[in-house]
């Protein structure tokens, strides 16, 4: 089933502005370098081949996308003012922006905890406009929209938007954003019953957008057994702390698990034995961190359908056999 990944790579395409007249300029470049590196082999017949298949794709991504397109709050990128910026824990950034346009209230809109808003920026130092997925951190809208943002100095770019972002952007500074894009969610179904407990896993800035399902969950049914769990280096990089607290004060039925992994407290699979098993589990942070939680969860007979996550590629399948 492609269907998973399609809806995946369709909600960056919309969150990223990628329209249908897109399409043929990247097929046009694609079926060059195929070319190029087929050499002698790039007969008629291949290219043709190669053509016919990528127009297929194409379409299935353009018709997928016209959807999201249509369901998008707002179209295209469009300013808003930062109107609050704090930091939590040592390297985490939270804004929250406010349209530019003052007809249009966002106080209004009912945001999807899980998702996120796509950063369009021009970054000092580079040549070039920059373009960057951020997860909401609250799906309350009273005061603006709300996103963070860690300073990233370990990827090959040495964190070109991220460090633009803490260092640069202030307090009343203009950011243009595209509509909200995402398909790691809460399951409907199961947010208003109490039977299946909900789990948040989640690692470093992987907090931030099980953050948003908390406090909807929270908002919507407080008596949902919860379990949650973050791991980080140490107190001092222990995100969003305060937030968390009272939101899990706020429901009936509660476990809090916090890791430190400078102090030996490892989130590993002797602890996952602990859960409950059916249960409704979120998994957030970097790959090696959602590889081990996965991996442990499904070796102790998790259902996939019950495992969810946010992968920065393609989701693999989670069934087996």
């Amino acid at each position: 089933m492609l269907l998973p990944q399609v809806m995946q790579i369709g909600h960056k395409h919309r969150a990223l502005q990628i329209k249908p007249e897109h399409y043929p300029i990247v097929g046009k470049h694609l079926l060059g370098a195929i070319k190029e590196v087929l050499g002698e082999g790039a007969t008629d017949e291949v290219i043709n081949a190669w053509a016919e298949a990528y127009d297929e794709i194409a379409s299935v991504f353009i018709k997928v996308e016209e959807n999201m397109y249509k369901e998008a709050m707002w179209s295209g990128f469009i300013p808003f003012k930062v109107v609050k910026k704090e930091i939590t824990g040592s390297d985490i950034a939270a804004f929250t922006v406010q349209p530019e346009d003052n007809s249009f209230d966002v106080s209004r809109l009912a945001l999807t905890a899980g998702q996120y808003i796509t950063v369009k920026t021009d970054p000092e130092d580079s040549d070039h406009i920059a373009l960057r997925h951020y997860s909401l951190c609250s799906v309350d809208t009273n005061e603006g929209i709300q996103f963070a943002v860690r300073r990233d100095n370990k990827n090959a770019h040495r964190g070109l938007v991220s460090n633009h972002l803490h260092d640069n952007v202030e307090v009343g500074d203009s950011l243009l954003l595209s509509a909200p894009a995402g398909d790691f969610e809460l399951n409907k179904s199961l947010i208003e019953q109490n039977d299946i407990p909900l789990v948040l896993i989640s690692a470093g800035v992987g907090v931030t957008p099980v953050l948003s399902m908390l406090e909807a969950q929270v908002r919507a049914n407080p008596q949902r057994p919860i379990i949650w769990a973050y791991a980080c280096q140490n107190q001092d990089y222990h995100a969003f702390s305060g937030r968390v607290d009272k939101l899990l004060q706020q429901a009936e039925k509660v476990q809090s698990h916090i890791f430190y992994f400078e102090e030996g407290q490892l989130l590993n699979e002797e602890w996952l034995k602990t859960l409950p098993n059916p249960a409704d589990v979120y998994v957030c942070g970097s790959m090696a961190f959602m590889d081990s939680m996965i991996d442990g969860l499904m070796a102790l007979e998790h259902s996939g359908d019950n495992i969810h996550y946010e992968p920065f590629g393609p989701k693999m399948s989670l069934s087996v056999g």
